[in-house]
């Protein structure tokens, strides 16, 4: 019985803990660990249980440890299954979709995403809304499991959306934000609006629209102050860091960015490191600082390895490429391998959109090198693959760099 209380204040306090010291904090750590070590005694309530598993989930996830992360959710998911919870079993698929999509598996992310939509779909729809429930149309814990299930919509909407970009397809991405922001607009839940905001943020991002990038960011960043949210918080300063250095103010970008990587260390999260160490470095770049770039750059890849978080490795490896060919034309053959690494790494992943981008880069380079043919027949190849997005900047680049071949 004591065990049983001490974890429901430990499930209780964990929330708190994550939300405004980080998830990956030594004091946020230190009581998960304990939460998980309390559910292994007998007799503990199930639902308890999984509040405990998702606190060592995002844990894992922001310190990040991307492997351990997708372990717990696989576990989760075996207990979820096995008690025959249908709104903890499709949360569980959100975060094992999640795991996935960092980790670069994003067909595996898909199917984990599509199979939790399904099953929040076929769960029968309330007879009561949830401002409804807010307003003491019904007890309490139908108003707990409706919210569960409205987060689960949503997030699962908005990891879908990131996901799909990633697939290859950046229009049914947006179309996913729309469904994504619509849901949490109606649930007046400022926690589902900021993880939603937090995500569009970076789906917009990677479509390189920068004033849609710049309003989600400042959105994520005034709710998760209001929220006292630090990851998302700080996350979102990152990324206004890098609005700004692309907007022209590439000298206080750079600073943004860096002082604010920091703060997310010393929160104890790296989450997106590796990405966040090649904008700066592309900045760098832009201001002719080329040994600076290309030593900030290399410290992603060993975070790649450490953490597991392999969703960005691709584009990683092209900007390096860039940043070769920007800082001298003599290191043509080094840039080319890291372009060919990131197509390769691109295709394994089935990271279309990621293969568009480094096709064209290398596309770029071969043209200079007198090699027109075979530019122009690799990246017809990727460009004829898609079916959508051809108004987003990528798309339009390799168009245009096609149109030159084919001239």
């Amino acid at each position: 019985r004591r065990a049983e209380l001490e974890l429901n204040l430990r499930n209780a306090v964990g929330i708190a803990l994550m939300t405004i010291k980080g998830p990956a904090s030594l004091v946020a750590e230190q009581s998960s660990a304990r939460a998980m070590e309390l559910c292994q005694r007998p007799g503990i309530n199930f639902e308890q249980i999984s509040l405990a598993f998702r606190g060592a989930y995002f844990a894992h996830l922001s310190r990040p440890d991307v492997r351990k992360a997708g372990e717990t959710a696989v576990e989760l998911l075996a207990l979820a299954e096995e008690h025959g919870s249908a709104d903890r079993i499709a949360a569980t698929l959100n975060w094992l979709g999640l795991a996935r999509l960092l980790s670069g598996e994003f067909e595996l992310a898909a199917q984990d995403l599509d199979r939790a939509w399904a099953l929040l779909e076929s769960m029968a729809k309330p007879a009561i809304s949830l401002p409804q429930l807010r307003a003491g149309g019904m007890p309490k814990t139908p108003t707990i499991e409706l919210t569960s299930r409205v987060e689960s919509q949503a997030f699962n909407r908005i990891y879908s959306a990131w996901n799909l970009w990633f697939l290859g397809y950046p229009d049914r991405a947006l179309d996913q934000i729309s469904i994504a922001t619509a849901i949490a607009h109606d649930s007046g839940s400022k926690v589902v609006q900021v993880v939603v905001h937090d995500y569009a943020t970076n789906v917009y991002e990677l479509r390189r629209e920068l004033d849609h990038t710049r309003e989600r960011a400042e959105a994520t960043l005034a709710l998760s102050a209001e929220l006292g949210n630090v990851i998302r918080r700080v996350m979102s300063e990152i990324l206004l860091g890098w609005a700004d250095a692309m907007a022209g103010d590439l000298d206080g970008g750079i600073a943004r960015m860096r002082q604010y990587m920091l703060v997310l260390k010393a929160a104890g999260s790296e989450i997106r490191a590796d990405y966040n160490l090649a904008r700066i470095a592309t900045a760098l770049g832009r201001i002719g600082r080329f040994d600076e770039g290309l030593r900030t750059i290399g410290e992603s890849f060993p975070f790649i390895e450490r953490s597991g978080q392999r969703s960005y490795e691709a584009e990683v490896h092209r900007l390096k490429g860039e940043l070769l060919l920007a800082q001298d034309g003599s290191n043509a053959a080094q840039a080319e391998h890291s372009l060919r690494t990131a197509i390769d790494i691109s295709r394994k992943q089935h990271a279309k959109s990621w293969e568009l981008r480094a096709t064209t880069s290398l596309a770029r380079l071969l043209l200079q090198q007198g090699k027109c043919d075979e530019a122009r027949a690799m990246l017809a190849e990727i460009y004829n693959w898609f079916t959508e997005g051809f108004d987003t900047a990528d798309l339009k680049d390799a168009k245009a760099l096609l149109d030159e071949l084919n001239a």
